[in-house]
C-alpha cells in the first residue's frame, strides 16, 4: 500500500501511475519489483528548501539507488538504463536501440549513471514503460 501511494503521488495529472502500466514483454531480466523498489528509493519528488539537510538526503537517496541498481544482474542493469533513456526527455531512440547502446558500454558503471538521475528517475522509468506499453486505443 505504501509503495503504491508513493507511485501514485508521483504521477502527473492525467497520467497512469506506474502500477497501472503493464510490464513490457521486452524486459527479460528486469522485474517490475526491481523497478518499484528503485523508484521508492529515489526519495520524495518535492525537496522542501534545498538546504544542507536536503543535500544530505539527496546524497543518501542517490547512494541507495546506486546500491539497488548495482545489485541487479548486468542484463537487468542494461534494461534499466535503456528504460531510463527511453523515458528521458531528449531521447527519441527506441528501447531496442537504447538497450543495444547500454550493452555496448560494458565498461561503464551503469549503476552510477542510473543513480545520478535519481531525482528524475521515477518519471523517466514511468515514461519509458509508457512508451513500451502496447497502444490500447
Amino acid at each position: 500500500m505504501g509503495e503504491e501511494l508513493c507511485v501514485q503521488r508521483r504521477a502527473k495529472p492525467g497520467v497512469l501511475p506506474l502500477a497501472d502500466i503493464a510490464r513490457p514483454v521486452m524486459l527479460k531480466a528486469l522485474r517490475q519489483s526491481d523497478i518499484d523498489t528503485i523508484i521508492q528509493a529515489c526519495g520524495p519528488d518535492d525537496a522542501a528548501s534545498g538546504g544542507e539537510a536536503d543535500d544530505a538526503q539527496s546524497a543518501r537517496d542517490r547512494e541507495r539507488v546506486y546500491e539497488l541498481a548495482n545489485q541487479l544482474s548486468r542484463p537487468a542493469q542494461e534494461e534499466l538504463l535503456a528504460l531510463m533513456w527511453t523515458g528521458g526527455p531528449k531521447n527519441g531512440n527506441s528501447f531496442e536501440d537504447n538497450l543495444e547502446l547500454a550493452q555496448k558500454t560494458r565498461d561503464e558503471n551503469h549503476a552510477g549513471h542510473i543513480a545520478e538521475q535519481h531525482a528524475r528517475l521515477p518519471n523517466y522509468l514511468r515514461d519509458g514503460l509508457r512508451r513500451l506499453a502496447p497502444d490500447t486505443t
